[in-house]
């Protein structure tokens, strides 16, 4: 800003809110009240998010699945993210917290290992972290007994609801 008003010292030192191009001058007053002046180029690179989904989770089938994690970044960006689930549903938007943090949640509809994948990006670069899900079994819901209505029989005749078949002899 041509001020010469960020640092004081004997040693001088800034810091880079976001990557760019920048004009650094230097203003050096020696006790005696001489003055010398110094100016160079600075770039300052963007440095991509590193993302944190969390520790792998085991769930039943039909159970939510659900967990917290976390970015970090450096650099004074507008973040954007998404997670894909990893069950066919495809990616979508994940709304990240101002502390960096964003919440995962998913009910899977059937069992096995699922790779939830989070990306984090900030306008120059994007990174992502992984978990293993593991959705178990089945959920354990009572049978149901579908109406087969009244029906006649003959005495010693057998009845088989429609749709049954006759055993099979081995």
């Amino acid at each position: 800003d041509g001020a010469f008003d960020d640092a004081t010292g004997v040693t001088a030192h800034t810091s880079f809110a976001d990557d760019g191009v920048f004009d650094v001058g230097l203003r050096i007053t020696t006790e005696s009240g001489s003055t010398r002046t110094g100016s160079t180029v600075v770039m300052v690179d963007n440095v991509a998010p590193r993302v944190d989904a969390g520790l792998d989770r085991a769930v039943g089938r039909g159970e939510t699945f659900s967990a917290t994690g976390s970015f970090v970044d450096p650099g004074a960006d507008d973040w954007t993210a998404t997670v894909d689930y990893g069950d066919g549903t495809g990616a979508k938007p994940l709304t990240l917290r101002p502390d960096q943090t964003f919440a995962l949640s998913h009910v899977y509809a059937s069992s096995g290992t699922f790779t939830v994948t989070v990306e984090v990006a900030d306008g120059d670069a994007a990174a992502d972290d992984t978990v293993l899900v593991t959705v178990a079994g089945s959920t354990n819901r009572p049978p149901v007994l579908a109406s087969i209505g009244d029906r006649a029989v003959d005495e010693g005749g057998e009845e088989r609801p429609q749709g049954q078949r006759e055993p099979r002899s081995r």
